[in-house]
């Protein structure tokens, strides 16, 4: 891996090992967190160092973020600019989504301030046959049946 400005991962929410390292749900989810911190340090605990506190977790979310817009988003040839779900800042991408918190979805519920344009690329990613972790099928009690997964479950 080469420096991103992103925090380094070894599991997913899901403890499967990361392939790439650079989790880029789990660091949108840092960005959003870190916002939390700098608030708080400085509403709460101003009188005692909060401050510095605060600007030390502004830096660090402001890295972060510029990580993911630099690394995290990759060009895929048939949605367009998407964000990747785990990349190594080498140029290597794993481009899927895993039904967790954080993930690319959940970027919204978070409150991941996100590209919009390169937010909907993805989300009709996460929604088609090109993510491995998309499912459709029949159920017999509700008929044809479509959504996404992860990379444990079987296929329909």
């Amino acid at each position: 891996t080469k420096r991103t400005g992103m925090t380094w991962a070894g599991f997913r929410p899901s403890d499967d090992e990361c392939q790439f390292n650079y989790l880029v749900p789990a660091n949108m989810f840092a960005v959003v967190a870190l916002g939390y911190a700098t608030e708080l340090a400085q509403s709460l605990w101003a009188e005692y160092g909060g401050n510095a506190l605060a600007a030390k977790a502004a830096k660090l979310a402001s890295e972060i973020d510029q990580g993911i817009k630099e690394y995290g988003i990759v060009e895929h040839e048939m949605h367009g600019r998407i964000y990747a779900y785990e990349v190594d800042g080498l140029g290597n991408s794993l481009l899927m989504d895993d039904a967790n918190i954080p993930s690319l979805l959940s970027a919204p519920y978070i409150g991941y301030k996100y590209d919009e344009e390169v937010y909907g690329n993805t989300k009709r990613f996460i929604y088609s046959t090109n993510n491995p972790t998309y499912q459709s099928g029949t159920n017999a009690l509700t008929g044809e049946i479509d959504g996404y997964g992860s990379p444990h479950m079987k296929t329909a």
